[in-house]
């Protein structure tokens, strides 16, 4: 039996089209990766990437604690907190995301929220996984070779 992949689901038939393609864009498995801010002193540019987030939230229709939750994940930085408190961090704002990602894209949005010395010398190491970064990551902010 061949099936339509262009037909309208029982559960959806009768609902207006408006509502109907809102309610399936969101079930596709759609990923939708929004890129990272960098026109640090550029207040026109921050707008613009503002509007675009907030487009991507309106289509993927997030409740305000998603939206939150979403943007402090994609803002984690290291700033002055240890690695250990780091990699605690960025773990439990990817699970209150439930963020459908490739463990490349894991790794590099951890790695764009180390400080900058460390992330050249994890840059310069060979790793596999999102845990070959952590370790490398916590070897490198104490001091220590991997």
């Amino acid at each position: 039996m061949d099936v339509n992949p262009f037909a309208v689901p029982a559960r959806l038939r009768g609902q207006n089209a408006q509502v109907r393609d809102r309610d399936q864009s969101q079930n596709v498995g759609m990923k939708i990766e929004i890129p990272e801010f960098e026109g640090r002193a550029q207040p026109d540019k921050f707008i613009d990437w503002l509007h675009m987030v907030e487009r991507v939230f309106d289509l993927k229709d997030l409740t305000e604690e998603q939206k939150e939750a979403f943007l402090e994940y994609y803002a984690a930085r290291q700033g002055e907190k240890s690695m250990e408190d780091l990699i605690s961090e960025f773990d439990r704002l990817r699970m209150r995301c439930d963020v459908d990602e490739e463990e490349e894209q894991t790794i590099a949005q951890f790695l764009g929220g180390l400080k900058l010395d460390i992330a050249d010398v994890v840059h310069l190491q060979q790793y596999w996984t999102y845990d070959d970064v952590c370790r490398l990551s916590t070897f490198s902010s104490t001091g220590h070779r991997a």
